[in-house]
C-alpha cells in the first residue's frame, strides 16, 4: 500500500486535505511507476485549496503536486528508455503528493543521480521558467545586463545563478534592504531596493550600473513595479511579464512604449517549452538537471515534511516568501 494526499474540499488544509492509503499502481504498457523522493509545494497548490474556481467541487477528490523527482520502481511493457532504479522527473501536474506515481514514460525525463534530490525539486517549474526567460526573448551576449524584480524569491535566486553562469550581469530589485550580501554571494551584481518614483528609481539603477544599457526586464510582480523596470530599459528593450504575484496588473507608461519603442510580452512556461521538439525538450531538461546538480541553479529549502504532516506543511507553504524564505517540500 502507499500514501496518497487528496484534496477533498476547500479551506484549511486540516479539513480540505485527507491522507489515504491506496494500492501501489502497476505499470501499464508504455508506463513507468515512479517512487517519489521529493515533491515541492507550490503557490498553485496552496491556492487550489482556497479557490473553488481553480478546483471546482466536481473535480474533487484530486491529488495535488506539481513537480518533484523520484526513481523508477517498475517498468511497463514496451518501455526501453528507463530502467528500475533510475532517477527521473515525472511529468508536471501529475499528482505527485503520493508515494508512487504511474507516468507515461514518453513524458518523463532523466534526472541526475549524483546529487541530493532536493536540488532537483524545483527544476521543472522555476528552473525551467528562469532558463526560458534568459533564452527565448532577447539575444544576450556575455556581459549584457538584465533587470528583474522579486530577486529574493526562489525563482529570483535561480535567475541570478543562471545569469552569472551565462556571463550576464544582473540588477536585482528587492522590496526591502538587507539582502545585498546574500544575493551577491549567489552572483548578483547590483541590488536595488524598490522605492521612489520611476525617474528616481531609474537614476539609481543608472548610477549603480555605470549607465549601462539594459536590454531586458523580467517582471513577476506587476503593478507599478513593472513600469519602473520598463523605465530602466534601453531603447527597443523588452519587458517580459512572467508572473502575477502582486495584486495589480502591470502598469507601463505610454511614453516609455511610444517614445522608446519598448516591447512588452507575456511568458507562459508550458507554451514556451512546448514550442520545442522532443529532442530539444530533453536537451533543456538535461541541462537544467546538470545545473541543479552542480549548484549553479539553487534555491533555499525552507522546510521538509512527511506527507503525514501535510497540515503543518501547507500552513508553512502559505506564509509570505519574506517570512518563509524558501520552498517547502515533502520528502518521501
Amino acid at each position: 500500500m502507499m500514501q496518497v494526499l487528496q484534496q477533498i474540499g476547500h479551506g484549511d488544509a486540516r479539513t480540505a486535505l485527507a491522507l489515504i492509503e491506496a494500492p501501489v499502481p502497476i505499470a501499464a504498457p508504455g508506463e513507468i511507476v515512479v517512487r517519489m523522493e521529493v515533491a515541492a509545494i507550490h503557490q498553485s497548490d496552496v491556492l487550489n485549496l482556497a479557490d473553488e474556481k481553480r478546483t471546482p467541487h466536481h473535480t474533487l477528490p484530486r491529488i495535488g503536486g506539481t513537480e518533484g523527482v523520484g526513481r523508477v520502481h517498475a517498468v511497463g511493457d514496451g518501455v526501453i528508455t528507463f530502467t528500475v532504479g533510475q532517477r527521473v522527473f515525472p511529468p508536471k501536474y501529475s499528482g505527485l503528493f503520493r508515494t508512487y506515481v504511474p507516468c507515461v514514460a514518453a513524458n518523463c525525463y532523466a534526472a541526475p543521480d549524483d546529487c541530493d534530490a532536493e536540488a532537483l525539486s524545483i527544476v521543472q517549474t522555476m528552473g525551467l521558467t528562469a532558463y526560458l526567460l534568459l533564452e527565448d526573448y532577447v539575444k544576450l551576449p556575455p556581459g549584457a545586463w538584465i533587470i528583474h524584480d522579486a530577486a529574493n524569491s526562489s525563482i529570483g535566486r535561480i535567475i541570478i545563478g543562471l545569469a552569472r553562469h551565462r556571463g550576464l550581469r544582473t540588477v536585482n530589485v528587492v522590496r526591502r534592504a538587507g539582502f545585498d550580501n546574500e544575493l551577491k554571494a549567489l552572483g548578483a551584481d547590483v541590488v536595488v531596493v524598490d522605492t521612489d518614483g520611476a525617474d528616481e528609481f531609474a537614476a539609481r539603477v543608472k548610477q549603480a550600473t555605470g549607465n549601462a544599457d539594459i536590454a531586458i526586464g523580467l517582471d513577476m510582480i506587476g503593478g507599478a513595479v513593472a513600469g519602473r523596470l520598463a523605465h530602466c530599459l534601453a531603447d527597443q528593450g523588452t519587458l517580459v511579464l512572467y508572473g502575477g504575484s502582486g495584486p495589480d496588473a502591470a502598469q507601463v507608461a505610454f511614453t516609455d512604449l511610444a517614445r522608446r519603442n519598448l516591447t512588452v510580452t507575456g511568458m507562459g512556461m508550458s507554451r514556451a517549452f512546448n514550442r520545442r521538439s522532443a529532442n530539444e525538450k530533453a536537451h533543456v531538461m538535461a541541462t537544467l538537471g546538470e545545473l541543479a546538480a552542480s549548484g549553479i541553479m539553487k534555491t533555499n529549502i525552507a522546510a521538509r515534511y512527511r506527507l503525514s504532516d501535510y497540515a503543518a506543511a501547507f500552513a508553512h507553504a502559505g506564509q509570505p516568501n519574506a517570512q518563509r524564505n524558501g520552498k517547502v517540500i515533502f520528502r518521501f
